[in-house]
């Protein structure tokens, strides 16, 4: 090792030496710039000082000039010491190099396998329509912690599952029913509609065939009107009929009209062949007469026959029209009884509606407790899974994240339930 201190003593100059000239030369002064001795004192002392400086430098210099050689020869004997040992310490760094690369890989692959196998879960849990809200998985109405999903052993993970879609089923069955009695109402609905439609339909069909009818009765009832012209007439009309129930009904009421000129007729005529017979009983009853009173007594049968069968006619059709009439009576009771009940849900619903209205003021009185509660739920909720390393506290851990999950359900839905 290099004795610094004994190099600086080739200064040849002290501490002391110069406190000593400081001493003497310092009080020097020249008072008198025409005094010689006052100028060469003070020019010898400065001299003197300069030889002593110019020393001090030179033996700088000498020294600073070896220890440069020293430094260089100490860089140079550093390189080729470090130049020889450096392929033994890149060969032992290579060979530890390759332990932490390999520590490196497997670590690597490990945390690959383990982000695969929990995106795995995540995929699952998402197949059934989970969200995600940055700290846990919804879905179904049941909550996932992301640390939870982590740590759960396969079975534990597979239970989660197994409730999920329990849930999700139950929740497709329900809306499918839903939907399914949607669908019945609205069908049911149409099918009202349908029928309201074809009821008034119908009703304007006869309120126009009646008008048909009661524009042709003054035709029907003119004396002049044979049964050859009524069917003339029947047919010119019938191209007008839309159905058959509809020419039906008319042929029904022609018929009925012309009976009733025939019975006038034929009354007008019973009475003349009574006195027609009165009078040949009391002629001279010829073969000729007597075949004309004949022929009169067909006719009376004859016409006894059509009475009967017009009588017949006219007790059915009173019969078909009492039957119509109960009919009408009965749609009038089954309106009345629609319209009751219509007016009776919609009392029910203004009562529902109150209720509900009530139920919704009394919910919102009890807002602010709720928001108090729920706010024990979410501070549970946020709880991250400690970051345990032994297998048992891991399982420790797992349990109680489990179980705050469950009372943080509990809680929200007991709030829902009761506020």
């Amino acid at each position: 090792m290099v004795d610094v201190a004994k190099d600086l003593v080739r200064f040849n100059i002290t501490d002391a030496a110069i406190a000593e000239l400081k001493e003497k030369y310092m009080p020097l002064e020249i008072t008198d710039l025409a005094d010689k001795k006052q100028f060469e004192a003070v020019h010898e002392a400065r001299m003197d000082c300069v030889r002593r400086r110019t020393d001090v430098t030179k033996a700088g210099k000498e020294l600073r000039s070896e220890a440069l050689e020293y430094q260089k020869k100490v860089i140079e004997e550093e390189k080729r010491i470090i130049g020889m040992m450096a392929p033994i310490e890149d060969h032992l760094t290579a060979e530890e190099q390759k332990v932490k690369d390999e520590k490196e890989r497997l670590k690597k692959l490990e945390a690959e396998k383990e982000a695969a196998r929990i995106q795995a879960r995540v995929d699952r849990v998402c197949a059934f329509g989970a969200t995600f809200d940055g700290q846990q998985y919804m879905v179904a109405g049941l909550f996932l912690p992301h640390a939870l999903l982590k740590v759960a052993n396969d079975d534990q993970f597979e239970m989660f599952l197994g409730n999920i879609q329990k849930n999700v089923e139950a929740e497709k069955a329900r809306v499918a029913e839903e939907e399914r009695v949607k669908k019945e109402e609205e069908e049911r609905q149409a099918r009202e509609r349908d029928a309201e439609a074809a009821k008034l339909a119908d009703g304007r069909r006869k309120l126009d065939i009646q008008a048909k009818i009661q524009g042709l009765r003054s035709v029907f009832v003119r004396p002049d009107m044979d049964s050859a012209r009524i069917a003339s007439v029947i047919e010119d009309y019938s191209k007008k009929m839309i159905t058959a129930d509809e020419f039906q009904e008319f042929h029904e009421v022609a018929v009925e009209t012309h009976a009733e000129v025939l019975r006038i007729m034929r009354g007008s005529l019973t009475a003349a062949v009574e006195k027609e017979k009165v009078a040949a009983e009391q002629a001279v009853k010829t073969a000729e007469q007597a075949e004309e009173a004949r022929k009169l007594q067909v006719e009376l049968d004859s016409l006894r026959k059509e009475k009967d069968r017009l009588e017949a006619e006219k007790k059915a059709k009173e019969d078909e029209e009492k039957r119509k009439a109960e009919e009408i009576e009965r749609q009038k009771e089954l309106e009345a009884a629609k319209r009751e009940a219509a007016a009776k849900a919609i009392k029910e619903a203004e009562e529902k509606a109150q209720k509900a209205k009530e139920a919704a003021e009394r919910k919102a009185a009890r807002q602010p407790d709720k928001i108090k509660i729920l706010l024990i739920a979410d501070t549970l909720d946020a709880i991250q899974t400690p970051d345990v390393k032994t297998e048992d506290g891991k399982a420790v851990a797992l349990a109680v994240m489990m179980l705050i999950a469950e009372t943080v359900k509990k809680i929200r839905d007991q709030v829902e339930e009761e506020l």
